[in-house]
């Protein structure tokens, strides 16, 4: 054999074998991986998802992509937001959310969001709960709201069950540090020592 056929032989062959690594992925138990077609047969510029994969993976990486979602809970704990109630009194809240994606709207959750988890944390998942502490905040005076904590976050909680679950999150825990404003707050600790 001629070396220089040797040297296209050894070419083809790191070729093929950089092109396979490249295309075979393992998605990990607790998790469901998404086949996406970048570029799709029928009149979608943007793509279709060919299937839902586990375990070893072979795909063409030229017109197709992976990504994942972990479809175990996933725990965020965002920074502090602040929130008026009913008569201007501003709360600081810092709120927690564990949650996990419904298996059956994965693929929907995907071809609405196109992003990874951390990123649709970061901008539906925030925008949902803060819309939630607005909305509900604004309903009580900064007296009935520190006196009712437990409606208060029942209130928020259905109301992020409800929004959350029509896209796919299911909530299993939520939980938030409510801070009054500083005036509230010596009020409360005169009234305490009173």
């Amino acid at each position: 054999m001629s070396p220089r056929l040797m040297v296209i032989l050894a070419s083809v062959f790191v070729f093929i074998v950089c092109f396979w690594v490249g295309c075979v992925e393992t998605i990990d138990a607790g998790h469901t991986g998404i086949l996406f077609r970048k570029y799709s047969t029928d009149d979608s510029k943007h793509g279709s998802v060919e299937s839902t994969v586990k375990g070893w993976v072979v795909y063409n990486g030229f017109t197709s992509s992976i990504y994942e979602y972990p479809t175990f809970i996933q725990r965020k704990t965002y920074d502090a937001i602040s929130v008026n109630a009913k008569d201007a009194s501003i709360f600081k809240i810092t709120p927690t959310i564990a949650y996990r994606l419904n298996n059956d709207k994965i693929t929907d959750i995907f071809v609405k969001y196109r992003k990874k988890l951390p990123e649709i944390e970061d901008g539906y998942i925030f925008t949902a709960i803060y819309e939630a502490y607005r909305t509900i905040g604004n309903q009580y005076s900064s007296d009935y709201l520190m006196s009712n904590r437990g409606e208060f976050e029942s209130q928020v909680r259905e109301r992020l069950d409800k929004s959350l679950g029509q896209e796919g999150f299911i909530v299993e825990e939520f939980t938030a540090q409510i801070d009054p404003p500083e005036s509230l707050r010596k009020m409360i600790d005169e009234k305490n020592a009173a």
